[in-house]
């Protein structure tokens, strides 16, 4: 059987005729610069806004997402639609992110105030900032365009603004017959420490130092082996004075800080927000090193008969003649090693 002839391919290019003209070609090219310069928002079949693709994570660097989800409370305030902005790490399954959401109408909020504005003003937006950097719990930092920046930091009032008195009204009576204070192994803390990394509470731990229980308030997802959180601990009586500061009281009540403070947010290592009921946030610092508490009487007197039942004849003679070797060797540079 004959072998087909195969044609000969000179050492020149190949040639062909264009599939598409140039100005065809011209402007896909134009449309894939600008699709890639819009990003979401060249998309018309996602549901985008002038906030889509502006908000960044300062944790993971995903963008934040928009959602809505229906209002559901029955005594609200609030639209029967809620919209939120979260990190884009946190709708992945299995993604953890320390990144907080953050209502629509905060973002909002905050944006009038870095422009000066009175009302939203998209246009303004557009042409002054580049984006919105989630850098902390509650903070924003805005970059604008020209270079500066600037950093706020923003306080959830939703139960303030948004509850109706009828709904103060029964959360008040739920709390009134529901008081931690009666529940063995609770106090006033409970429930009211939030963990600014994972969101969770803190619980309270009691650590034997000498001849005191110390209280020790450490975030719940700490006790989990499948969690990252390592937010660090705090101790009661450490909680107690900076909320002494915050209040600016001189002594320390359960009472006083059930009618004053809303909760605490651990921000950091060392870093603490008080969050008042008057929609205030007071932001303070306190040591992580371990305090160890003074000695008592009790423990001093057995550290002193300690000491005296190991000094014995024998053991002073040897420490005699051990000071002696010393000095005969050094000679007058015995004290140095």
């Amino acid at each position: 059987m004959r072998e087909p002839v195969r044609p000969s391919v000179s050492n020149s290019f190949l040639t062909h005729e264009a599939i598409i003209d140039k100005a065809t070609f011209d402007w896909v090219q134009s449309e894939i610069a600008r699709r890639k310069e819009l990003g979401p928002l060249a998309n018309k079949a996602l549901n985008t806004c002038f906030l889509t693709g502006r908000i960044k994570c300062g944790f993971c660097g995903l963008s934040y997402m928009h959602s809505q989800r229906q209002n559901r409370a029955k005594r609200t305030l609030m639209p029967e639609v809620v919209e939120t902005w979260s990190c884009g790490t946190r709708k992945k399954k299995g993604g953890h992110c320390a990144g907080r959401e953050i209502p629509h109408r905060i973002i909002l909020q905050e944006i009038c105030t870095a422009l000066g504005l009175e009302e939203i003003d998209e246009q303004a937006f557009n042409e002054q900032i580049d984006h919105i950097t989630v850098t902390g719990a509650r903070e924003l930092t805005f970059h604008f365009r020209d270079g500066h920046e600037t950093v706020q930091r923003w306080v959830n009032t939703s139960k303030k603004d948004c509850w109706t008195q009828e709904a103060r009204d029964a959360a008040s009576v739920y709390r009134r017959s529901h008081q931690a204070l009666g529940k063995k192994g609770a106090s006033c803390f409970t429930s009211k420490i939030k963990c600014g990394c994972c969101g969770n509470n803190f619980q309270k731990q009691t650590r034997h130092d000498r001849d005191y229980d110390v209280g020790i308030w450490t975030c719940a997802t700490r006790k989990s082996s499948a969690s990252a959180c390592r937010m660090s601990t705090i101790r009661e009586d450490v909680l107690k004075e900076k909320v002494c500061r915050a209040l600016e009281i001189e002594s320390f009540t359960p009472e006083a800080f059930q009618e004053k403070v809303d909760h605490i947010t651990i921000t950091g290592d060392g870093t603490m927000s008080v969050s008042l009921r008057d929609g205030t946030c007071r932001d303070m610092d306190f040591s992580t090193k371990r305090r160890m508490p003074p000695a008592s009487e009790e423990t001093r007197r057995k550290q002193s008969e300690a000491m005296k039942a190991r000094a014995t004849p024998e053991r002073r003679q040897q420490m005699s003649e051990h000071m002696k070797q010393l000095r005969k060797e050094r000679g007058k540079n015995w004290r140095k090693t």
